[in-house]
């Protein structure tokens, strides 16, 4: 699933999205989409959101960690 990747304006609610839908996807063991939305949510969201770290240890967990820069 994409949620929005064309738009060169993107929404703020963004990349809460992208968490959001790694966390069901990541419960449901949909493991190849979880890692590629966490790291679309720590891509987009902001360096002080609440959900960067336990995103960053979702992705350790999964067996991919972040590789971007931050």
């Amino acid at each position: 699933m994409t949620l929005c990747e064309s738009s060169e304006a993107r929404p703020g609610w963004l990349a809460q999205a992208y968490f959001e839908l790694a966390e069901i996807e990541r419960a449901s063991g949909k493991r190849p989409d979880a890692i590629a939305h966490y790291k679309r949510f720590v891509a987009l969201a902001k360096i002080d959101s609440p959900y960067r770290d336990e995103a960053l240890r979702a992705l350790v967990g999964l067996g991919s960690p972040y590789e971007g820069s931050l």
